[in-house]
């Protein structure tokens, strides 16, 4: 039985999931079936998500190479179609002073720009692939709601701005109140770029779509149950299906059982966040807060 951590409820991969961004996406309808019988490829990626259908596109894409994707759900059942929405980069508890003390400038460097980078990339993705992502805004603020954290902000933004030449600036509560977001409780905060908003499941499913117009073989609804290694390869064992291949790119994140690779016993912990949809704002709330 497979060892996950919360209740089997989280792992039902035929069961549909109702949410805002499914109720206003449209069905993709591709040509993605069940992994059924003997099947072979150059490179099997397991999870049909952000990162595994990337991988199978850039690979289709730039090298033709032989892809195909093992999804246990729908492609957007898990975590890439349920989300903020934000095409952000991360965060960090160390600040980037702190970052710079403990791994040096370069590394810190290195740890931004590849963020940045990433960023750039899937917005490239939407504008080649001509993906209807919804994309919105420029920048995501950083809002401190005390004094003490309004001083990390600034010192983090300065050092972004003049050490490692990053587009990160400090917004005054004047200025916050007046273009932004007027709030008792905000103290300042910084405006990091590149950042932007962008519809999950409708840029999932775009990316899908991309994948298999270049060549990627899709399979939904093939949980993978069984990983073994056989000679020089991999053998991928689903309920009515067993893939060949020569690598394999594990792309599962939060989804991954422990129990199919050893390799990840011990290694991950999934975290679960909830996020909320509330009615259309009237033109009187928008007004409140210079939106």
């Amino acid at each position: 039985m497979p060892d996950w951590l919360y209740n089997d409820a989280m792992y039902r991969f035929d069961t549909p999931e109702r949410s805002y961004w499914e109720a206003t996406s449209e069905d993709p309808n591709l040509d993605a079936t069940r992994l059924e019988g003997e099947e072979q490829c150059e490179v099997a990626v397991i999870g049909g998500g952000y990162t595994g259908l990337s991988a199978a596109y850039h690979l289709c894409r730039d090298s033709q190479v032989d892809v195909r994707v093992l999804e246990a759900g729908h492609f957007g059942w898990g975590a890439s179609g349920r989300n903020g929405g934000f095409c952000s980069m991360g965060g960090t508890s160390l600040g980037t002073a702190g970052l710079i003390s403990k791994y040096g400038l370069k590394d810190t460097r290195h740890y931004y720009q590849s963020q940045a980078d990433a960023v750039e990339l899937v917005r490239d993705i939407i504008i080649d692939e001509d993906i209807d992502a919804q994309c919105q805004g420029d920048g995501e603020l950083e809002i401190a709601c005390s004094s003490r954290s309004c001083a990390k902000l600034k010192e983090d933004a300065e050092t972004q701005f003049r050490v490692l030449g990053l587009d990160t600036r400090v917004i005054t509560p004047e200025e916050l109140r007046e273009r932004y977001l007027d709030m008792p409780t905000q103290h300042g905060a910084i405006m990091v770029r590149p950042t932007f908003g962008l519809h999950p499941l409708r840029y999932l499913r775009g990316l899908a779509v991309a994948a298999e117009r270049h060549g990627a073989k899709l399979h939904e609804r093939s949980e993978v149950i069984e990983w073994r290694k056989e000679g020089d390869g991999h053998v991928l064992i689903t309920k009515e299906g067993r893939l060949r291949a020569r690598k394999v790119v594990h792309a599962t994140n939060g989804f991954t059982p422990e129990h199919i690779n050893k390799t990840f016993q011990a290694r991950t912990l999934p975290l679960i966040s909830a996020i909320v949809v509330t009615r259309p704002l009237t033109d009187d709330e928008l007004g409140a807060h210079a939106w």
